[in-house]
């Protein structure tokens, strides 16, 4: 989000900083940039749609989705259980968080009930 807001690509200026170059300068994307954090209830994934659609919306940088149909969904105990993300941006953070919220709505995963774990 740094490099979308700043044009400062951390790793790229930290590794430059300590060669001793300057780092290149990239311009600014957006001034102000969010992520929402794609989540689900325990479930057997059947299906996921929405993607490409959010991928598609004006503001939307990266869509990363870590599981596909087949893949169980546990509980939600740590960041590890986090389906994936949307990042994008706007003129301002309230546009930001519009887009990336939008682009979350966008994406529907289905599938049944995980009995084996007591959320029947």
């Amino acid at each position: 989000m740094t490099a979308l807001t700043t044009g400062v690509h951390l790793q790229q200026a930290t590794v430059c900083h300590l060669l001793g170059i300057p780092a290149p300068h990239h311009p600014q994307v957006f001034p102000a940039a969010a992520v929402r954090f794609l989540t689900a209830p325990p479930m057997q994934i059947e299906r996921i749609t929405g993607v490409d659609s959010a991928r598609t919306l004006p503001g939307i940088v990266r869509v990363d989705l870590d599981v596909q149909p087949g893949q169980e969904v546990r509980p939600l105990a740590s960041s590890d259980e986090r389906l994936g993300y949307v990042l994008g941006g706007g003129a301002s953070l309230e546009d930001a968080v519009t887009c990336v919220q939008g682009a979350a709505e966008q994406i529907q995963v289905e599938g049944s009930v995980l009995a084996h774990l007591g959320l029947t």
